[in-house]
């Protein structure tokens, strides 16, 4: 159910702020992604894909009429929040031209929630 997919989403937040090591780990790969080492580009980029695919297949519930308009507008709130950041931008780049987003998706984001300052 789509309750079960955003409550996914909502377990993956958490556990970044579970332990003071993954929060640190976010905070600065949301900042600095570019210049962190590559263990922490890593565990960050395993963070937020794990939170944009979820994405993606909430939109994917949305698109179909299971997801109430104003739920989804929180979600797409998110997905701009994490695109006006270095980190947030590079891994959504990074699982698009991985081809880990359904297109859909991919043309969403890109059509309707990047702007000026989530273009970077």
């Amino acid at each position: 159910s789509v309750e079960s997919l955003m409550s996914n989403v909502q377990g993956n937040i958490s556990l970044i702020g579970s332990t003071k090591e993954n929060a640190d780990v976010y905070l600065r790969g949301l900042a600095d992604f570019n210049t962190r080492p590559e263990p922490d580009r890593t565990q960050f980029m395993i963070m937020i894909t794990s939170i944009y695919t979820g994405l993606d297949t909430i939109y994917w519930s949305y698109r179909h009429g299971n997801l109430d308009s104003d739920l989804w507008r929180r979600e797409c709130n998110m997905i701009q929040m994490y695109l006006r950041t270095e980190g947030g931008r590079a891994v959504f780049e990074f699982n698009e031209d991985a081809g880990m987003f359904t297109s859909d998706f991919s043309q969403y984001v890109r059509s309707e929630l990047m702007d000026d300052k989530t273009k970077g």
